[in-house]
């Protein structure tokens, strides 16, 4: 998940790992990339107003990058 209020991070993350997902957040748009590269998720819960890189500069270059273009994306 991404998301720049760490509050949020925190909610989301405590709610989904009760219902036994695992989750990896994080705080930026730059850093949400970088992981998305490593970790190959599921599924990307993000948020579109967040400082420097928005939600949807994030959502376009997954779309256009072949290798993360077929990952669902959650804008929240």
């Amino acid at each position: 998940m991404v998301d720049d209020d760490v509050h949020v991070r925190d909610l989301l993350e405590v709610l989904l790992q009760n219902q036994n997902y695992r989750t990896l957040t994080a705080e930026s748009g730059e850093v949400a990339l970088e992981m998305v590269e490593l970790h190959a998720p599921d599924l990307i819960l993000l948020d579109i107003m967040m400082p420097g890189m928005d939600g949807y500069e994030v959502a376009s270059q997954l779309k256009a990058n072949k290798s993360t273009a077929n990952i669902p994306i959650i804008m929240l």
